[in-house]
């Protein structure tokens, strides 16, 4: 069992709460992984990278006129969104799977549903880009960069509460 914000057991010792019997294997359970890294959190990076990317464009668009940095935001915010819903699919899974209880058990319920809430803002943001508005896209960027850094806030403090990922 990986308890988070705990030391690890050391090889073959339990800890005193680790279920016996039929669920033993169900104790050894772990965040979804690929090549030894969490896959939620791996994914999650590249959006909280291209959002703000794409805000950056905007930014650019607004000063310099040219309306090819609409396009480079458009494109950025297209694998913000494809990266964003490739995450929420395992730390849908991690939440199911796993389970968390302790104090984490509430940011964690707030976590998953921004998981699916935060690519609808994205991609609000992304089709806004399809538009010839200048201000509109930016402040959707806006709002698209500050919840993706909240949805990143509020995950951090799941990880960070000394909770325990239970089977």
């Amino acid at each position: 069992m990986r308890t988070i914000g705990h030391r690890e057991p050391a090889t073959g010792e339990q800890p005193e709460h680790a279920p016996t019997g039929r669920r033993r294997a169900l104790w050894q359970l772990r965040p979804t992984r690929v090549l030894g890294a969490p896959l939620h959190a791996r994914l999650t990076a590249v959006p909280l990278v291209l959002v703000p990317t794409a805000l950056a464009m905007d930014v650019l668009r607004l000063a310099t006129g040219d309306p090819a940095w609409t396009g480079h935001a458009w494109a950025a915010l297209l694998f913000a969104l494809l990266a964003g819903v490739l995450s929420v699919c395992p730390g849908f899974v991690d939440l199911v799977m796993i389970g968390i209880r302790g104090d984490a058990g509430g940011p964690a319920l707030l976590h998953a549903a921004g998981g699916f809430l935060i690519p609808l803002v994205v991609t609000a943001d992304w089709g806004l880009h399809a538009s010839e508005q200048l201000w509109l896209p930016l402040l959707a960027s806006v709002v698209a960069t500050a919840a993706s850094w909240a949805q990143a806030w509020l995950g951090r403090q799941v990880r960070g509460s000394g909770c325990e990922l239970v089977a």
